[in-house]
Parts: C-alpha cells; sequence; structure tokens
C-alpha cells in the first residue's frame, strides 16, 4: 500500500521578489511546480503534466508514493516562462499505512 501525501503552501511563504531582487506581484505568478526525489535518486515533477499548479493553489496531493524518504521543493514559475530557484527542501518520511 502506497502513501498520499498533502502538499500545502501557506501564503506567507509564497515568493515576493525575483532573483535579481525586484519585485514579484502575485499577478505576475502563472504558476508552480513541485519536484520530489526519492532516496535512490529517482526525480518526479508535479502535477505529472505540462500543466502548472494554479497561483492560488494552497496545496497538492501527492498520490501512490511508495515507503521511502523524500526530498521536496517547489519552484515558482512567472507569466514569461521564468523558472525561480528551488525553495528550501523539505524532507519528508512516507511510511506505508498500517492495513487494517
Amino acid at each position: 500500500m502506497a502513501c498520499i501525501v498533502l502538499i500545502a503552501v501557506s501564503p506567507s511563504v509564497m515568493p515576493l521578489e525575483r532573483t535579481d531582487g525586484s519585485e514579484l506581484p502575485f499577478s505576475d505568478i502563472s504558476g508552480y511546480q513541485i519536484s520530489y526525489e526519492d532516496s535512490k535518486g529517482r526525480l518526479r515533477i508535479a502535477p505529472k503534466d505540462t500543466l502548472l499548479l494554479e497561483p492560488a493553489q494552497s496545496s497538492y496531493i501527492l498520490e501512490d508514493l511508495p515507503a521511502d524518504n523524500y526530498q521536496i521543493n517547489i519552484f515558482t514559475v512567472d507569466t514569461n516562462g521564468l523558472i525561480s530557484p528551488a525553495s528550501a527542501t523539505i524532507t519528508l518520511q512516507a511510511d506505508q499505512f498500517p492495513t487494517s
């Protein structure tokens, strides 16, 4: 049985500036992508298709994750298609849920 993980993004940690230090208005954010890497170094991107998470979306569910340790980062994509550096890395241990 695999895990389901909810990634929640607080509005207080949304990016406010670009890497060059200039302001990044919310209206310039096209969306977000999540990358997650397991302990064997397999890197995955969410959502799986080329769509981005909507700018106002505050959570995303990663489903069917095998039990493992994951390194998770979030990237911001602006309306010009520029991708931000990775967020601070979140380390997560996803364990299998016991069967009932």
